[in-house]
């Protein structure tokens, strides 16, 4: 056991950490803003994240959000790629609105593992709003103390891959960006097709809070239990990612 555990750290520790892009450790995220704004009396707020996918390249698209509850227009999601090679995602959304649905959604991810423990949620409660049958967006918290945004944006081209991995994993990275504001970027995967993509979540907590954002260490807790054999399929995949070949799309 002690020989597994020492093998699955030494394999999976540099993958969950970053991604290995030919021999050169590229963090996911690269920036993200966060800013909010009064509109009709409700609270908005909008998420912008730029992202190293490597040969992974994100179509331009733009998706609506809904109210599940009303239909009515919340919010969009949109993401394209830019030309120095990065992609971009937004996140635009009522947070007034969003803020009076069902949380049960926003505890966990598409592929059922919870949020990124480094995240740092605690007891707040978090609200899940599908966008799709594989995506969804997350917020919760408020604009006055800690207010969190996420991003689970399906990628139906990692399925092939990760359905050779019988287990569902997190694989996240924390990067502070200020003092107020900590990103984590990674993947989850799943054995299961339409459970596979990458996750942005923003932390962004109010000046007036005035308490420490230290970020957590990325944990390997999440992947303990791994056998060697699924790491070495979880560093192809990172392999797959991000080393380049020609331009894969989602």
């Amino acid at each position: 056991m002690r020989y597994h555990s020492f093998v699955l750290v030494s394999i999976l520790l540099p993958l969950t950490i970053s991604l290995s892009s030919c021999g050169k450790k590229i963090a996911i995220l690269k920036g993200v803003d966060v800013e909010s704004t009064l509109q009709g009396g409700h609270d908005w707020v909008t998420l912008d994240a730029v992202l190293s996918l490597g040969s992974l390249k994100l179509p331009g698209a733009e998706i609506g959000i809904q109210n599940p509850k009303t239909g009515v227009p919340m919010g969009t999601v949109t993401y394209s790629a830019l030309q120095d090679g990065t992609s971009q995602v937004g996140l635009s959304i009522d947070l007034t609105q969003a803020s009076q649905l069902d949380p049960r959604l926003g505890t966990s991810l598409p592929n059922a593992r919870e949020l990124p423990a480094s995240l740092g949620v605690g007891t707040t409660s978090i609200i899940g709003i599908p966008i799709s049958t594989e995506s969804r967006v997350y917020v919760g918290g408020s604009l006055s103390a800690d207010l969190y945004l996420g991003i689970a944006l399906g990628i139906p081209a990692l399925d092939s891959v990760t359905g050779k991995i019988p287990l569902s994993l997190n694989l996240f990275l924390p990067v502070p960006f200020s003092a107020q504001v900590l990103g984590v970027g990674g993947l989850y995967t799943s054995s299961v097709k339409g459970e596979n993509g990458i996750g942005i979540f923003v932390r962004k907590t109010a000046v007036s809070a005035n308490k420490p954002t230290t970020p957590a260490v990325t944990s390997v807790s999440e992947v303990e239990h791994v056998d060697t054999l699924t790491a070495l399929k979880l560093n192809r995949l990172m392999g797959t990612l991000c080393c380049p070949r020609t331009g894969d799309t989602v």
